[in-house]
Order: structure tokens, then C-alpha cells, then sequence
């Protein structure tokens, strides 16, 4: 069943829609965040601090990538599932815009973690400053006059290097998200991207599901809906990186072979076997060799039922070729076809041979 270029238009649109609306919240979150953060910074006399907005990086990133994809034929956003008649999300795409989601929501913790580090190292700033204001008249006097004799020091409200420490350390988690973000490629993310997609754990309701997608299934995914786009966006080297990657992320979760061990002919069901897919291809090719042979029995019935049709229209009935069996050999068989042939498809030019070997085969009898 076809589908049309509206159907594809109006899910990606939808689809687009409902990535960026989420980014774009985010963005406004951070952006509020950033302003308060950078202005306690200064106030602690952290003027030379620049925070980025990794949701603009982010949303840059996906544009880019998206690109790419376009380039390549493909899109990154859809995919046309023609044989059920209907247009769904790109599963190359998805581990992607998932991938880099997921680091959005971290940046997001790290700038949280950012921002209550800064909000705690102002507090203890202002407790230092608070407690030298709250000294008491009797202890201001008996200091300046101790001044005279002994000189003070200035106090010193700096941060301390532990402090600076802290926020270094907590925003600098938070910037090598976004430069992850921003030097992120298909080259060498994708295969990261697609493991976690596939073999990544899901909760289902209270339960905790190690792998998305079972290990006998893995090889069938790659075949049908990850190699040919991998092939058209010229990453089809990955595939065996991809393999082994998927190999020892399945292989983590094994049963401990004291307590059982796992029979040879059923560790497909446990890490992916990707030397079976030979055998898949095989019974895919008998699948479409069963499709062709009932296309050509259909369309054979259908040239049947068309014959007769014509048959009738020129006078012709069933009966005369069960006539012409009986009462003629394989050769006056052969003359017969030939003149019901001309029969139904007259020629422009004949000879007088032909024409009298028609007239004398008679099929009213």
C-alpha cells in the first residue's frame, strides 16, 4: 500500500514539532537559570564566568545532523513503512535525538548541581560578612585601640580555593556536555547511540526490563530497519563495530554459568547471533518466492478468464477444443490452434494457402 508525500509531510511535522517544543523549554529553564547563576558569580567575584546554553547547542546539533540525512536520501525524522500503508519515526534517527536527549537532561543536573554549589559558597560569604557586622559596639572599640598597637590585616571575604574548587569542578561538568554536543557525529557516535537504544534497559510498570529489544531479535532489527540506512548515509563499515558492540552488551547480563549454563543452541536467545541471519535471508526469500508464485497464479487465472471472455466473443466455446481433441491428431491439433489464433487476432495480409487451410477446419460440428 503506498504512501503518499502528505502522510510523511504531516508526521514529521508533528514529529519536529514535539522535539523542539522540549528543547525549547528547556532552553527557557536553563536561560533563567544561567542569569541567576552568572550574576551570584560576579557578586562573588567571578566575572570571567560563561555559562552556554546547551539547549540552543542541542537544537543546532539535531538541525545539523538532520541535514545529513536529507543529503543521503533518507530522513531523519520518518520512515515509510509502504507494505502496512502508513509513515513512522526513523529508528537510526530515534537513538539519536534520544541520545542527545539524554544528554540535555544531564547538562540539566550539572547546572542544578552548578547552581546550588554557587548558592552555597554566596551563603557562607554572607555569614562571614553578617558575622563581622553583628560584632559588638565593646569589641569594635577595644580592636581599633588594639590597631594602634598591632597592626590588622584585612579580612578576607575571597573564596577560599576549596570553593573555587567546587565551582570549577560542578560548571566544567556542565560545559563538557556541551562541547560533547557540539563536536557530536555520525562517525563516531552512532554506534554508541544505537547500542544504548537497543540494548538499553526499560521499565515496564514495576518492573525493570534489562534490554529493549530481545537478543534473538537483534540480528532482524539491523537487517530490516539500521544496515540500509546505515548503507545510504555511507556508515556501512560500522556495521561489525556495531556487532560486537551489541555482542558484549548483551553478553552482561548472561546467567552466572555456576548456577546455570546456557546450552550452545539456545545462546541466541540470550547475546545476538549474527551468523544466523544467513538463515533469516533464507526464509525471507522463501517468504518472497511463495508472494511471486501467488501473483503469477492470480495473474494466470486472470489471462484464463480473459481468454474465455474473448473466446465467447468470437463464437468460440470450450466445447470446440474438446471437439477438436477427439477428432484430430497432434498435427491437425496444431492447425487447429493456429487457425483459432488467427481467429482472434486477424492479420492484415494472408495468403491463399492460410486462408483455405481456415475455412477447412470447421469447429460446429
Amino acid at each position: 500500500m503506498a504512501v503518499d508525500n502528505k502522510q510523511v509531510e504531516e508526521f514529521e511535522k508533528k514529529y519536529k514539532d514535539t522535539i523542539f517544543a522540549k528543547i525549547i523549554e528547556v532552553g527557557s529553564t536553563q536561560f533563567e537559570g544561567i542569569s541567576k547563576m552568572t550574576t551570584n558569580a560576579t557578586n562573588l567575584g567571578q566575572s570571567h564566568v560563561s555559562i552556554p546554553n546547551v539547549s540552543t547547542t542541542l537544537n543546532n546539533k539535531i538541525v545539523e545532523l538532520s541535514h545529513e540525512f536529507r543529503n543521503a536520501g533518507i530522513s531523519m525524522f520518518s520512515k515509510e513503512f509502504e507494505d502496512y500503508g502508513f509513515v513512522g519515526s526513523s529508528f537510526l534517527g530515534d537513538a539519536i535525538i534520544h541520545d542527545l536527549i539524554d544528554k540535555l537532561a544531564t547538562s540539566t543536573d550539572k547546572l542544578g548541581e552548578y547552581g546550588k554549589t554557587i548558592g552555597n559558597v554566596a551563603k557562607q560569604k554572607n555569614e562571614r560578612v553578617l558575622a563581622l557586622q553583628n560584632v559588638s559596639p565593646i569589641r569594635k572599640f577595644f580592636s581599633r585601640i588594639r590597631a594602634f598597637f598591632v597592626p590588622v590585616q584585612p579580612v578576607d571575604l575571597s573564596l577560599t580555593e576549596e570553593e573555587q574548587g567546587m565551582l570549577d569542578s560542578s560548571l566544567q561538568e556542565y560545559k563538557d556536555i556541551d562541547s560533547d554536543i557540539w563536536k557530536y557525529n555520525l562517525e563516531d557516535n552512532i554506534v554508541q547511540a544505537l547500542v544504548k537504544e537497543i540494548a538499553g534497559s526499560q521499565k515496564f510498570g514495576d518492573f525493570d526490563i534489562p534490554h529493549k529489544h530481545h537478543a534473538f531479535n537483534v540480528p532482524g532489527l539491523l537487517e530490516e530497519s539500521v544496515i540500509p540506512d546505515l548503507k545510504r548515509l555511507g556508515l556501512e563499515h560500522l556495521v561489525p563495530q556495531l556487532q560486537e558492540a551489541l555482542i558484549e552488551e548483551y553478553k552482561k547480563d548472561l546467567p552466572d554459568s555456576e548456577i546455570y549454563q546456557v546450552k550452545d543452541e539456545d545462546m541466541h536467545l540470550y547475546v545476538p547471533d549474527f551468523t544466523r541471519k544467513s538463515e533469516r535471508k533464507e526464509e525471507v526469500d522463501l517468504e518472497e518466492l511463495s508472494r511471486q508464485a501467488k501473483s503469477v497464479i492470480a495473474d494466470s487465472k486472470k489471462t484464463i478468464k480473459e481468454t474465455k471472455k474473448s473466446l465467447i466473443q468470437h463464437g468460440i466455446s470450450l466445447s470446440d477444443f474438446s471437439l477438436v481433441d477427439r477428432t484430430s491428431n497432434a498435427s491437425a491439433r496444431q492447425s487447429a490452434t493456429s487457425a483459432i489464433g488467427e481467429e482472434l487476432h486477424p492479420v492484415q495480409e494472408v495468403n491463399q494457402d492460410k486462408v483455405q487451410e481456415s475455412t477447412d477446419i470447421s469447429l460446429d460440428d
